[in-house]
């Protein structure tokens, strides 16, 4: 499903049941939730239950009340959220992206920008072994949250929420750190722009996290990163090293965020076209 501008909808914009090699791509979702019935847990801009080996890329969601940005509820396997431009989303339960219930294998959430979200950045509830990396985390009410949500079982076992990493992020003036249920979530190098970053060492998330002298802007749709350092490389495992438009890194280590960040000074990121650049 690709190429959809959707907007003004009461509950949701895009449901799906049995998504089985599913894309959604470049899709202009906003302006919904008015209907304000959350709380009947169907609501999202973007809304797929039970997905094996699905994106959800390159869509722009913003003006969000009473919902979801994405949810992938239920049983999800080697699905993925990627590349996805989200901004003033208000849910009051879960986050703009909530992965849910999910164990038997991997899923990530990567490469996303979630700007002025009122309450969760990103849930994974009652889910293992999700995968968030490379993401930017900008004023969120709280960045992160995993939770055994419910007394559920799947394939009877209680369903859990251990193993779940951070990778590579960027922590940008959010109102309240990241919160984990079980020890097993890891975050290992990711950067913070916090007041409470010496809570978070205190934590022992991990290692490699550490503060950055870092300024962010988000005004008529330019990013604008503005820094006095270099961005710190890491070495990485991980078979992706492009930006959140998939051009390839100019190096063969990894830095933080979305973006390509191998700069020093200023450096502007223009979203006013962003799906049309995305699908060239």
């Amino acid at each position: 499903m690709r190429n959809n501008e959707i907007f003004d909808c009461g509950t949701g914009g895009i449901q799906g049941h049995d998504n089985f090699d599913a894309l959604v791509e470049y899709n202009h979702l906003h302006h919904i939730g008015w209907q304000d019935t959350e709380y009947y847990w169907e609501c999202a801009a973007i809304k797929l239950l039970i997905n094996r080996r699905t994106i959800t890329q390159f869509n722009e969601i913003h003006d969000i009340v009473a919902a979801n940005a994405i949810w992938l509820d239920w049983d999800n396997q080697n699905s993925r959220i990627t590349s996805n431009l989200i901004y003033d989303v208000m849910p009051a339960d879960g986050g703009a992206l909530y992965i849910e219930a999910s164990r038997e294998t991997p899923n990530w959430i990567d490469h996303n920008v979630l700007w002025n979200v009122a309450n969760l950045g990103v849930s994974v509830f009652d889910s293992d072994s999700i995968l968030v990396f490379n993401n930017l985390f900008a004023y969120t009410g709280m960045p992160f949250m995993s939770k055994v949500n419910t007394s559920r079982t799947m394939n009877g076992k209680p369903l859990t929420s251990k193993g779940n990493l951070l990778l590579y992020n960027i922590f940008y003036k959010n109102r309240s750190l990241p919160v984990r249920a079980d020890d097993s979530n890891k975050a290992h190098y990711n950067l913070f722009v916090d007041d409470n970053f010496t809570t978070f060492k205190q934590e022992n998330w991990g290692e490699g996290n550490d503060e950055i002298d870092l300024d962010i802007s988000f005004t008529d749709k330019v990013m604008t990163f503005s820094l006095l350092n270099d961005f710190p490389l890491f070495n990485t495992d991980l078979s992706v090293k492009k930006d959140i438009w998939l051009k390839e890194l100019p190096n063969e280590k990894i830095s933080c965020g979305p973006f390509n960040t191998f700069f020093k000074g200023e450096a502007m990121f223009d979203f006013s076209n962003f799906i049309n650049a995305a699908e060239e």
